[in-house]
């Protein structure tokens, strides 16, 4: 887990990260192979609820 890296100046939290790797070790792979766990930022979703706010 060493591998976690920070996102938006914020530190991964440690609890999420052991759910992540449990699920991926669940899946076949090791925690020897995942190189960095990081958030997909959709700029949609954003824009999505920006409109909805407006409304």
């Amino acid at each position: 887990m060493n591998n976690a890296t920070a996102t938006n100046g914020k530190a991964s939290s440690q609890d999420v990260v052991a759910v992540i790797v449990g699920a991926l070790s669940a899946m076949g792979y090791s925690a020897d192979q995942i190189a960095h766990i990081r958030p997909i930022v959709s700029y949609n979703w954003k824009m999505e609820g920006r409109v909805r706010g407006t409304r």
